[in-house]
């Protein structure tokens, strides 16, 4: 077991003024937006729209329509005639909103954000990386308040996007790969519905031989394919297809303060003028550089909290379509960060790390076209892996006559 640790106070007075000023920040933002005539729940609409049409009994060709689904949000007066309205989700998701699509705006982002909210709030309190934070119970309830309206939480709150439901499936999967494989397995078959935050798990369970979580998770994917085309026919992958191309080409002009809100590293490199091939191919030597990372941490049986650290870096380097919402999983690497400070392991940055993912998300939006969400996940990828092999060498945790509890 982990040795327990009394949380330095200049630690919690530095996390007490992060919740503060992001807080503030965001209730700003959102202030500024609804004097515009915003609606409350931004990225949500098109989300409801969707689920509202299908509960109305519309057609997948329907929900595929961008034009039609901003009509229809145009007539439930939630968004102006004639803007986009993105729905860039397999039809395998429209299960999972059709709910929230009886209701309507108001009650549906309100049941939205307590249901997926709720589940990222459980997901977090029963990892490895919490219990190894509050292995003492010194301020454990200023721990949770900054979890709960940690930066990445709040953005979601006010966007109503998907990062808290893709973040609880990601965090329990890893919560359970150990002890119950198979849930496992079907908490990351559920994540192929964002496939793009699962890059990395084929990843981890191949390089720890987790056979029986990648059966399920497997089997999950195509069990809910299946449903879906007994559903809504196989007809609405087509319908998917063509939607998805037109929207890549769609959001190749939309404005720069927009897509600041990529944080891939193709998103960086065609900013900079970068064409299009050289960008894939820098990105794929990232997306390489991420599983790698990954394979080697679990193959050399490194720490779980550290492993799970390099699995949602890696992810955010690797893949080639990734937004600020989705850094609902970077709280793993910042309760992995906090407890290396609060155990006197700040050798190599943590404090600066721990910082740069924080403010990471107010600086994109109010900075557009600087890639600080990219730059500070990768500086925060490069010192897990300093660490990584540290702890190879036995150099840290030896030292400090320490090891982690791996619960493998």
């Amino acid at each position: 077991m982990t040795k327990d640790f009394a949380v330095p106070g200049r630690l919690w007075r530095w996390l007490l003024w992060a919740l503060i000023l992001h807080s503030a920040g965001y209730i700003g933002v959102y202030a500024y937006h609804a004097a515009a005539g915003a609606p409350y729940g931004g990225d949500y609409r098109a989300l409801w729209g969707a689920a509202h049409a299908l509960a109305n009994g519309a057609s997948a060709r329907e929900i595929y329509d961008t034009s039609g689904l901003a009509q229809l949000l145009a007539d439930r007066r939630v968004e102006d005639t004639g803007k986009l309205a993105a729905f860039p989700y397999p039809p395998t998701f429209l299960g999972f909103i059709l709910p929230f699509g009886y209701m309507g705006y108001a009650g549906s982002l309100l049941a939205w954000l307590l249901v997926t909210g709720l589940l990222y709030v459980l997901a977090v309190f029963r990892s490895e990386e919490w219990r190894n934070l509050v292995a003492s119970d010194t301020n454990k309830k200023l721990l949770a308040a900054f979890v709960i309206a940690s930066p990445f939480a709040l953005y979601n709150a006010v966007t109503g996007q998907t990062g808290f439901l893709m973040a609880a499936l990601l965090i329990a999967g890893l919560n359970m790969l150990r002890r119950s494989p198979v849930l496992a397995g079907i908490a990351f078959g559920l994540l192929s519905m964002k496939p793009q935050l699962g890059i990395m798990v084929p990843v981890l369970l191949l390089a720890e031989r987790r056979w029986r979580c990648l059966g399920a998770a497997m089997a999950t994917a195509i069990v809910l394919a299946l449903a879906t085309n007994f559903w809504l026919g196989s007809e609405s992958w087509g319908y998917y297809r063509d939607y998805i191309q037109m929207f890549a080409r769609t959001v190749a002009h939309v404005p720069e303060t927009v897509m600041s809100l990529n944080a891939s590293l193709y998103r960086v490199l065609a900013v900079a003028g970068v064409g299009d091939s050289m960008a894939f191919s820098i990105q794929a030597a990232f997306a390489a550089l991420g599983a790698w990372s990954v394979w080697m941490a679990c193959r050399r049986n490194a720490p779980v909290e550290l492993r799970n650290a390099l699995l949602v870096t890696g992810t955010f380097i690797a893949a080639p379509y990734i937004m600020i919402y989705d850094m609902t999983i970077c709280i793993l690497p910042v309760l992995f960060l906090l407890k290396e400070i609060a155990q006197g392991r700040e050798r190599d940055g943590e404090w600066l790390a721990l910082v740069l993912l924080l403010v990471a998300p107010m600086i994109a939006l109010s900075m557009p076209g600087i890639p600080v969400v990219f730059l500070s996940v990768l500086f925060v990828h490069t010192l897990l892996l300093k660490r990584a092999n540290q702890f190879l060498s036995s150099r840290l945790w030896g030292d400090k006559g320490y090891t982690p509890n791996r619960r493998d």
